[in-house]
């Protein structure tokens, strides 16, 4: 639903018939919205029981920085070079120091 949301845009181009397809595509957004929804309802059902288990914290947080950290790392070993060596692929905020650790840790700072 998201993808075709953003898409919409390319898909009014011509040798996709011309057509504007924002009146059918614009209910996308509301997919990010669901996503959270239904991811938290994930999340709740399978650690209800851990409720009253502070010990239970720690696996749990092992297990989602494994989940999530080395692939994003591995991505971001592939883009940090590509904005360094061609900077027209962003903004330039790319480059600076606090917005890289920031990407590391995946933390916001500024």
């Amino acid at each position: 639903m998201v993808v075709l949301y953003h898409c919409y845009v390319i898909l009014a181009e011509r040798k996709y018939w011309n057509h504007s397809w924002k009146q059918y595509l614009s209910f996308g957004h509301s997919g990010v919205e669901f996503f959270f929804v239904l991811s938290g309802i994930v999340i709740l059902n399978a650690h209800w029981a851990d409720q009253g288990h502070p010990e239970a914290l720690k696996a749990y947080a092992w297990k989602r920085f494994r989940r999530i950290y080395p692939i994003y790392w591995l991505v971001l070993a592939f883009v940090l070079p590509v904005f360094q060596l061609i900077p027209s692929f962003g903004t330039g905020a790319e480059r600076g120091p606090w917005v890289i650790f920031s990407s590391i840790v995946l933390v916001h700072l500024f």
